[in-house]
């Protein structure tokens, strides 16, 4: 895809002990082979096709106590790849009948990340959602400029290479059970969760 050369998201240095906390997780359109080539083609946009997050209280060990879930229309390349779809299970007929605009999903987001909590996230998330921004012509709205990247924290407690830590398998890095489904934004998010909930309670962030 055309380099957009937006900011990467901030990193975090530890997480907060008390308050509530947005995870957040995306799945965003890809083929076969485009991780390894870094969406390199000229028509491999990265457009957001679901946002998941879930509102965590961190003095609480991390318990869920809000969710948010959309599919998002692509544009760019309106039809899913035969490989996103074995992926996330996300299929173009699910999102004719469930996806809204991008600037509706981000509106609705930001809606739900009004109360100025922390929003985080294991990569670079926050930059797909402002590069989306760019590419549907809106203005980013605040909740992007309060977004960090845990991936480089995760890594370091967990003693692994940043590459392995995928949001889906962290359970399996830590040995915990997980959620019953993987890449799909709302059950990463809560993969996240789960991590955090047995990292605090190993006394790791």
């Amino acid at each position: 895809m055309p380099t957009l050369d937006l900011p990467p998201d901030p990193v975090a240095d530890a997480l907060p002990a008390t308050g509530p906390l947005v995870i957040v997780d995306l799945e965003w359109t890809a083929w076969e082979g485009s991780h390894a080539r870094g969406w390199s083609e000229p028509w491999e946009w990265r457009e957001v096709i679901n946002i998941g997050a879930v509102r965590v209280d961190a003095g609480a060990g991390f318990r869920e106590t809000d969710a948010f879930d959309t599919l998002v229309l692509p544009v760019r390349n309106p039809v899913l790849s035969p490989y996103i779809t074995r992926l996330t299970g996300i299929t173009n007929d699910r999102l004719a009948a469930e996806a809204i605009p991008f600037s509706k999903a981000m509106h609705r987001f930001a809606a739900f990340c009004a109360d100025g909590a922390p929003v985080v996230m294991n990569g670079y998330d926050g930059l797909i959602l402002r590069e989306n921004c760019a590419l549907a012509g809106i203005p980013e709205p605040p909740v992007l400029r309060r977004t960090v990247n845990l991936r480089p924290l995760l890594a370091r407690v967990l003693g692994c290479e940043a590459s392995l830590v995928v949001s889906a398998l962290l359970p399996d890095l830590l040995g915990i059970a997980g959620p019953p489904h993987r890449h799909a934004g709302i059950w990463d998010a809560r993969a996240i969760a789960a991590a955090l909930t047995e990292l605090r309670h190993r006394g790791l962030v």
